[in-house]
């Protein structure tokens, strides 16, 4: 759903068609898809990090927990890949 800038979240993120994403959450989050909306494209979301994935997207409350995940999701992160 678009917020008061008119873009759509998918876009605000910069999600393409075909990319993988993880979403990697601490808690219970609803659905990825739905957050993104109807007109989002087409993605392929996981709960785990994998070799070369495109997009890390995680939700955490723990600054300890971040800074013990981001050197190996950047080390299996593609080189033109986004956290």
């Amino acid at each position: 759903m678009a917020g008061y800038s008119g873009k759509p979240l998918h876009a605000k993120l910069g999600l393409k068609h075909g990319q993988r994403v993880a979403v990697i959450a601490d808690g219970d989050l609803p659905t990825y898809q739905k957050l993104l909306g109807q007109d989002a494209p087409e993605i392929s979301i996981s709960d785990r990090v994998a070799p070369d994935i495109d997009v890390i997207h995680v939700f955490t409350a723990s600054r300890a927990h971040l800074e013990a995940f981001l050197p190996d999701a950047m080390a299996q992160m593609a080189r033109d890949g986004m956290i």
